[in-house]
């Protein structure tokens, strides 16, 4: 593959199951265009929760940063998938079905981006620009 091929890169729920995530990032911005960009997504670490046993490791906000700042010129960490609503679809089903409902009408629970990323959101997603 060429380098500078791509503008954009989305990087989905990968990282946390590599291995060698430093060589996917140097891959990843050899085929970046300059100034392209990689949108990465991942688990927040938690402690009060393990998302995947075949996870190599979760990332909390500053070790995801520090992870992607050698390679890219502009990080950005947003948070999204709000636990309390985790926690109560996780409940079992009448809250199923209430969030089900909810989300029917227009309004998904799980898909508010929050500016700062904390433990109080199940997800990380990375801007970064080359």
């Amino acid at each position: 593959m060429h380098d500078n091929l791509f503008n954009i890169v989305i990087f989905a729920d990968v990282i946390e199951h590599l291995i060698e995530r430093e060589a996917a990032l140097v891959e990843i911005t050899r085929i970046l265009k300059p100034r392209g960009m990689l949108l990465l997504s991942s688990p927040n670490e938690n402690p009060r929760h393990v998302w995947d046993k075949c996870h190599v490791r979760e990332f909390t906000p500053d070790s995801l940063r520090s992870l992607l700042t050698p390679h890219f010129s502009e990080v950005t960490l947003h948070a999204w998938w709000p636990m309390h609503w985790y926690y109560r679809w996780a409940a079992g089903a009448l809250w199923q079905r209430f969030i089900g409902w909810v989300s029917r009408m227009g309004y998904n629970p799980f898909c508010k981006l929050a500016p700062q990323s904390s433990l109080a959101h199940g997800q990380l997603i990375a801007v970064c620009r080359k």
